[in-house]
């Protein structure tokens, strides 16, 4: 692609990538410690490839997930055959779409703004020859190239933000269409502003504030969002009068599931609410305490109302003016499709659901099949292929059952070890064939190809209790009290808001598992937790491929549950009053204090005006005291004179006579 390139643009042989003359950066970042930090990463990096361990081990926050994570690229994995021949990719920003495409073996041409996300991307795509990175501002690209798809992944928003015009997102959609061929499909990956989480309470996902989307105050000019049906008036003005609507969750950033529309149409439709539930939780975006419901019970609802798509978080779209190429798309067989993509490579598969003859068609496929499977069996962990399902099986998940109950306000342990109990149950009569007499003894061994057994995987469909989804087996025996620590673990981990229980001052991880644990008879100590945390960093190296260190025993106990500040306003309330009162008392015994201290004070002063008057009186009592003293002498000198003139006296008297 140089000579096409060559026009306006220079390559730059340090970063290897294009950069357009004249191009002023995008002021548009994560932050230059950031982005530094992710080129560092990247360039030294000896595996760059989608599901690199070496950069995926690297994933420590939210920009290196969103920037390196290989779940990124589920977006597109439900039309990867039909995407072929050339892509260009506005936006591509460091680089993990551009990746997973340029793996695909098609030409991409990646356009950037911004010189730091382009020397990522070009860093990540650097053994790849049928990639090229190009730092520009598209809106000033004057190209004549036309392509099979122009991708605007999470950029469609941004317009307004590098653009002057009255209509920014309208020319860019319009500028998108000049770039493509005849039969070509614009792909768009986009937030909704009408999402469900942000009716929860969830941030605005660009701009970081509530409310903000759904009140429609965007700044202008900058980013912004759309609902499902302007935003479909929008393409279709612009030269797209054919779309196709793909709906990711927990949204496009980490889809894990992708429903395509016929999933919701009528006729042979999945249980799609019981998908959704399953991903909801992993909307990396989300502070569960900070939700004023629950999304996944919400959904259920949504989904008999026919508002799914409406109050998707996001929108993956596929449009076009060539209606063969639509209807291909339109009509592949594929209903929904689910991904497991945080593992190792060799680990990641796609569950499909599949429209086969009126009927659903649940098929595993593994992402890498040509990949060694020597691996599939550790010292202590085995991998086994689930089976192809020749007919879905309908029903919710336990998991469904346990969000329905943590999203009540005032929900009880004892429902939640209730819940637990039947699960348990179930597992000990599948093994044994019979259900325990009486309490189940948590003691007991139970073979650890039930490892997986956890709620989430058992279907309550219409004959009862069905296990399903069993892809990793133990070597050894487990125990049941493991099967519980793992089963409340996956629980409280699948939910995306936990209400208020009806013990407010059950706060701690520890105390929640204590005392579930206590229901069943069982007093839960350090040891055990410490050995099931080692077990669970163990499962963790498999499935990752790279060491995991356990949690730490004082990290566990002490994390708080995310209970929901929102349903436990009433709570928060009386504890404010109750705070508010006790500093009203503080206050009134304040004051008291104060005023004893100025009392204090006034009496100290007068006491000491007395001593100095007391002081002042005895040195004058002391003056006079001396006073009468000089006098009487003064007194005894003059009386002793007047003894001795009288004498003197008397004598010349007697002489004279």
């Amino acid at each position: 692609m140089d000579e096409f390139w060559n026009n306006g643009l220079k390559y730059n042989n340090r970063y290897g990538m294009w950069i357009h003359e004249g191009h002023s950066d995008f002021e548009y970042s994560d932050g230059e410690e950031i982005e530094n930090r992710l080129f560092a990463i990247v360039s030294s990096a000896s595996d760059v490839s989608l599901h690199s361990q070496e950069l995926r081990s690297k994933c420590i926050d939210w920009p290196s997930s969103y920037h390196l994570h290989p779940s990124r690229a589920n977006l597109l994995r439900s039309f990867e055959k039909h995407i072929n021949g050339s892509v260009l990719e506005v936006g591509a920003g460091c680089g993990a779409i551009t990746r997973y495409l340029g793996e695909t073996g098609i030409e991409v041409a990646a356009v950037e703004g911004s010189l730091n996300r382009a020397r990522i991307a070009a860093a990540r795509t650097r053994d790849q020859q049928n990639v090229t990175v190009i730092n520009a501002n598209f809106n000033d690209l004057n190209i004549s190239q036309k392509f099979n798809f122009v991708l605007l992944i999470g950029v469609l928003e941004y317009a307004g933000a590098f653009s002057d015009s009255t209509n920014p997102h309208v020319e860019l959609l319009k500028k998108a269409k000049s770039h493509l061929k005849d039969d070509g499909v614009l792909i768009i990956a986009i937030e909704n502003q009408l999402g469900l989480k942000y009716f929860a309470g969830a941030l605005e996902d660009h701009l970081n504030k509530r409310m903000v989307g759904l009140h429609n105050h965007y700044p202008n000019p900058g980013v912004r969002t759309w609902g499902l049906g302007e935003l479909d008036g929008y393409i279709k003005s612009s030269g797209f009068p054919l779309t196709h609507y793909a709906y990711p969750f927990p949204d496009y950033k980490f889809p894990r599931l992708l429903l395509r529309q016929k999933s919701l149409n009528e006729g042979p439709i999945i249980n799609t609410t019981a998908l959704i539930r399953q991903v909801l939780s992993g909307d990396m975006q989300i502070d569960p305490s900070r939700m004023q419901f629950a999304q996944e019970c919400v959904h259920e609802a949504a989904q008999r109302n026919g508002l799914t798509a409406e109050l998707s978080n996001s929108f993956l779209i596929l449009a076009s003016e060539n209606p063969n190429v639509m209807e291909r798309i339109s009509n592949d067989s594929i209903a929904a499709e689910f991904y497991s993509t945080n593992r190792q490579k060799i680990y990641c598969k796609s569950t499909q659901f599949i429209v086969q003859d009126q009927d659903i068609l649940v098929t595993t496929c593994m992402l890498h099949p040509n990949e060694s499977r020597e691996h599939l069996s550790s010292n202590q962990f085995q991998y086994v292929m689930c089976p192809e399902q020749p007919s879905y099986e309908r029903g919710n998940p336990l998991s469904t059952e346990f969000q329905d109950i943590v999203s009540q306000e005032g929900w009880t342990l004892r429902a939640v070890f209730e819940l637990l109990s039947e699960h348990l149950n179930f597992i000990y009569s599948l093994e044994n064939g019979h259900s325990p007499q009486g309490n189940l003894d948590l003691s007991l061994a139970v073979s650890g190809s039930f490892i997986d057994a956890v709620p989430i995987n058992v279907l309550r469909g219409v004959n009862g209790l069905v296990l399903i989804d069993q892809e990793w087996r133990y070597r050894a025996d487990i125990s049941y009290l493991y099967l519980l620590f793992r089963s409340i673990t996956v629980l409280f981990r699948c939910c995306s808001f936990i209400a208020m229980p009806a013990d407010s001052t059950i706060r701690t991880q520890k105390a929640v598992f204590s005392e579930l644990f206590r229901f069943f008879g069982h007093d839960l100590n350090r040891n055990e937790v410490e050995n099931f945390l080692l077990i669970e960093a163990a499962f963790m190296d498999e499935v990752l491929g790279y060491p995991v260190d356990p949690i730490p025993y004082d990290d566990w106990a002490e994390f708080v549950c995310p209970y929901s500040e929102f349903h436990s306003s009433r709570d928060i309330r009386s504890i404010e009053q109750h705070v508010s009162d006790l500093q009203n008392l503080a206050g009134r015994y304040m004051d008291q204090i104060r005023w004893l201290e100025s009392e204090n004070e006034r009496r100290r002063l007068q006491e000491e005006d007395l001593n100095n008057q007391i002081t002042a009186l005895k040195a004058d009592l002391y003056d006079k005291i001396a006073s009468k003293s000089a006098i009487e002498s003064n007194l005894k000198k003059e009386n002793e004179n007047l003894k001795i003139l009288l004498s003197n006296f008397l004598l010349r008297d007697h002489e004279r006579r």
